[in-house]
């Protein structure tokens, strides 16, 4: 009996430890699939606007886009990470903080809406409306003394009798013709008001003292980067233009300065056009010119253009075979300073007799000429019969 009763505590314990087992193997299967997935953080920094909260997405994940924020008297011009527009679409992989861009928006705003959008004035946005709605083109108005501006209409095709009646709040500030031009008066505030078929819709209107114009200024966004890239290699008369990039696309002023630290190597104009002049290695970079220095530069070694031309002649006196006279030249100019170089096996040096035509019937496009100071350079060759 007692046997049985541990053989029993014996299975019991068994059990219990394949319990245990199990369950540390569920929870290390559910750490090891990802149960404690890291998080990241995407902060906004909203530049002087309304504050919007941080949001916390799992690796790879995406975020939506939270409302925008609000800055007096500035429009949203949206999120920007790294001085790009940023994608909401973009997989996040790491903690990042996105900025927000503003535009300052002038006392009257000067944006025109399509059929069918009323403007916002205080946002200067266009803002869609309603079908079945009766809009305007704007929903509230800045002019100054002896200014005027005709008010467009979206009447609903519901609507049958399309007569309109104005009206001022009060016409010592401004006045309102029938055809919706309002013109002010004096300074001060009034509502113009347009109704058609028993809908009405309601124009704001503030009147300034007219003075002296003074242009307002958006905030200059300095450059942040430039980036230059092209062939780093070049033959003496051979031309490239370099690819510019300047970042961040929205920068106030993205023109630069292109320089050359050896113009008698390669030269480059005002829009990046380098042309090789002369063999050696030579500096080209490109400076923005909106006072924040950035620059980039891409070096490039320019080689000469060597040649070398078989022109064949019946040397005639009783020498026999056609042969073949031989010049070498360098970027188009006759050159004679080296050692020499070999075709077909024979030996050609610059003061080397003829080649008869029969030795180098392979004629070979290409040689390897020993200059006079020990370097070897690739020549093309040509055949003139």
């Amino acid at each position: 009996m007692q046997d049985k009763k541990k053989n029993a505590n014996k299975k019991e314990g068994l059990w219990a430890i394949i319990v245990v087992i199990v369950i540390i193997a569920i929870v290390l299967l559910f750490f090891l699939l990802g149960g404690c997935s890291k998080k990241y953080t995407v902060d906004f920094n909203s530049n002087g606007g309304s504050i919007v909260e941080p949001l916390k997405v799992e690796k790879d994940g995406t975020i939506v886009k939270p409302s925008d924020p609000t800055r007096e008297g500035y429009i949203f011009a949206g999120w920007y990470l790294n001085g790009e527009l940023f994608d909401f679409n973009t997989k996040i992989t790491g903690d990042i903080t996105l900025e927000a861009r503003w535009t300052k928006i002038d006392d009257a705003c000067t944006l025109s809406c399509e059929e069918g959008y009323t403007l916002n004035e205080e946002t200067c946005t266009c803002e869609k409306v309603a079908e079945d709605k009766l809009a305007a083109d704007r929903t509230s108005l800045t002019l100054t003394v002896g200014g005027s501006y005709t008010i467009k209409l979206t009447i609903p095709s519901s609507i049958t009798d399309k007569t309109v009646t104005w009206k001022s709040s009060d016409t010592s500030i401004v006045t309102v013709d029938k055809n919706g031009k309002i013109t002010a008066k004096k300074v001060g505030t009034a509502e113009v008001t347009a109704t058609v078929g028993g809908q009405s819709v309601t124009i704001k209107v503030t009147v300034k003292e007219k003075t002296q114009a003074k242009e307002e200024e958006d905030e200059d966004i300095e450059v942040t980067k430039v980036s230059v890239s092209g062939n780093k290699k070049m033959n003496v008369g051979e031309s490239q233009k370099l690819k510019l990039t300047v970042k961040p696309s929205d920068a106030t002023n993205k023109s630069v300065t292109w320089s050359s630290s050896d113009p008698s190597v390669a030269t480059v104009d005002k829009n990046g056009k380098v042309t090789a002049v002369g063999e050696g290695e030579v500096t080209i970079t490109a400076t923005a010119k909106d006072g924040s220095k950035e620059s980039d530069s891409i070096t490039i070694t320019v080689s000469s253009v060597y040649k070398v031309t078989f022109t064949a002649e019946d040397m005639g006196g009783g020498l026999g075979a056609t042969r073949w006279q031989y010049t070498v030249t360098r970027d188009g100019k006759t050159f004679t300073d080296y050692k020499g170089f070999t075709i077909a096996g024979h030996q050609c040096r610059p003061d080397g007799e003829r080649v008869k035509t029969s030795e180098i019937e392979s004629k070979p496009s290409s040689t390897t000429i020993t200059l006079n100071n020990g370097k070897t350079v690739t020549a093309s060759v040509t055949y003139n019969e």
